[in-house]
């Protein structure tokens, strides 16, 4: 005969069990078996947290949640992924593998350390992807399930640069009309007396571009010449064109803006160049 005992609760670890027949007449075992050993462990290991290696934290600023990369931060290998690390900390796997996924595919794995601290290097295309760890005790359970917290991370990958993105020749705002050309400036277009010429009127610079603007920097510079030139003056004064004012460049809070303004420029005597660079969100120039 035999007999099976439902909804029987164990405690976590090792302990020995063993069944006993007893005698109705008397309450006392009869027969007895003999000692198992069992092992229970129903613990699932736990992904703390999570931290990818070369977060510039400055180019979240639009979505503070979302990690943003850049060709500018990490390094992009040869098949065209851009390469970093991201580190987990990991509760009860120490020792194990853990595996890094990206929309399903497998990206990177890492070894967890007897501290708990699984580092992975992965390569991830361009785009938009949720990063998530997996990892297995020595006895399989998983970390992975349904309502587990903590154990993916979203990142925009973003390294071809602002391709689409056009600049536009910075002009004087009312056309400077005591100037035969607009790139020409004299004693009427500013104030002298310092020994360079601060101009009364601002510069725009414009761009325009298909990609999303938000979150981009503009910024403007002067140099002695056209390549290789010593940089002779920084911006200042400049307005993000929606009246927010800027020191030394301009972050672009809208996908409406179209130009920035900079005031107070000072162009030293004879032939000076102007350099505009547009930086999109992630840092790419």
């Amino acid at each position: 005969m035999s007999a099976t005992f439902a909804n029987v609760t164990l405690a976590e670890g090792q302990q020995w069990i063993h069944a006993e027949a007893i005698d109705p007449n008397d309450g006392f075992p009869h027969e007895t078996t003999e000692f198992d050993s069992v092992f229970v462990d129903s613990k699932r290991p736990t992904i703390d947290s999570i931290q990818v290696t070369g977060d510039d934290v400055s180019n979240n600023q639009m979505t503070p949640s979302l990690v943003r990369l850049s060709a500018s931060e990490q390094s992009v290998t040869t098949a065209g992924k851009l390469q970093t690390q991201v580190s987990f900390g990991v509760t009860d796997a120490d020792e194990q593998t853990l595996t890094v996924m990206s929309g399903g595919v497998e990206v990177g794995t890492a070894f967890v350390s007897a501290n708990g601290v699984a580092t992975a290097t992965v390569e991830l295309s361009e785009g938009l992807q949720t990063l998530t760890g997996v990892v297995l005790d020595e006895n399989g359970n998983s970390s992975s399930c349904a309502t587990c917290d903590g154990a993916s991370v979203d990142v925009f990958v973003d390294f071809s640069g602002p391709d689409s993105v056009e600049l536009f020749m910075p002009v004087a705002s009312s056309g400077f009309p005591n100037a035969s050309d607009q790139n020409v400036f004299t004693s009427a277009d500013g104030d002298a007396s310092s020994g360079s010429l601060v101009l009364s009127d601002s510069i725009r610079v414009s761009f325009a571009g298909e990609e999303s603007l938000a979150g981009s920097t503009v910024r403007l510079r002067l140099f002695d010449q056209a390549e290789n030139g010593q940089q002779i003056g920084a911006t200042a004064g400049m307005d993000d064109g929606d009246g927010i004012s800027c020191d030394g460049e301009c972050v672009i809070a809208s996908d409406s803006l179209d130009s920035v303004l900079v005031g107070g420029l000072a162009i030293s005597q004879g032939s000076s160049y102007v350099e505009v660079e547009f930086v999109d969100g992630v840092g790419n120039s």
